[in-house]
């Protein structure tokens, strides 16, 4: 949603097929344009957490929209802390939001989890390694993974996976890294895998790390072009 720097930010909510090629149409308006924020999906709704407007105003709300049938966006409660740059996971119940910044730069380690089954804001269920932002978030069916990111100071990337238990009250362990410090990547779940792709500063490196062993992420292939920036996206 929207860059860095939120300049020509929209709040369009787009869709495009799995099954068959071909471009996306507008399906709906988020509350305002905004950018930045995070993303999960349910099996009937996607959720739109946090971001900040193109006047840098940081925003807290949790929205959501239907997947099946096109339409605006709803707001359905609120995140503990405003933030922007906060990873989105989840589960087959629960969005998860990790991480993220303010408009003043202060950054935060907090885990917020929100229910799909009822409206309703978010609770603090544990913390990250360190204060971040800028993390891909990933989703193995048992835990939640925050990957990469931006550090305070002074301000550098880092290449740290970060991972933490579905379900309960904990705070994340740090169980291996990327293979090079990245922010703003891509994050890919499966099955068995988690994906980070692109990043800043535009590199195309993709790679991956197992979900059942904690371990370092390998190279394995490269983005036709560097990027970054991008959503995340679980199988």
């Amino acid at each position: 949603m929207g860059s860095w720097g939120c300049a020509g930010i929209t709040n369009i909510i787009q869709k495009h097929s799995l099954t068959v090629d071909g471009n996306s149409t507008d399906a709906g308006d988020l509350l305002q344009a905004q950018g930045v924020g995070g993303a999960t999906p349910s099996t009937t709704h996607g959720y739109a957490f946090g971001g900040r407007t193109s006047g840098d105003t940081t925003l807290d709300f949790i929205q959501k929209f239907q997947i099946s049938t096109d339409g605006n966006a709803t707001d359905v409660g609120n995140l503990t802390v405003g933030r922007h740059g906060c990873d989105g996971c989840g589960t087959q119940t629960h969005g998860y939001a990790s991480g993220g910044t303010n408009d003043n730069g202060t950054r935060w380690n907090v885990i917020d989890r929100f229910a799909y089954a009822s409206d309703g804001n978010a609770t603090d269920v544990g913390d990250t390694t360190a204060a971040r932002d800028s993390y891909n978030g990933m989703s193995s069916d048992t835990h939640g993974y925050a990957a990469g990111g931006t550090s305070p100071t002074p301000v550098v990337y880092v290449n740290t996976i970060d991972k933490f238990q579905f379900g309960s009250s904990a705070n994340s362990t740090d169980v291996g890294d990327l293979t090079a410090v990245t922010a703003h990547s891509y994050g890919i779940s499966s099955l068995t895998y988690g994906y980070s792709a692109g990043g800043w500063a535009t590199n195309n490196r993709i790679e991956k790390f197992s979900f059942s062993s904690d371990g370092n992420s390998t190279d394995i292939a490269d983005l036709a072009t560097g990027r970054d920036n991008g959503s995340s996206y679980a199988i």
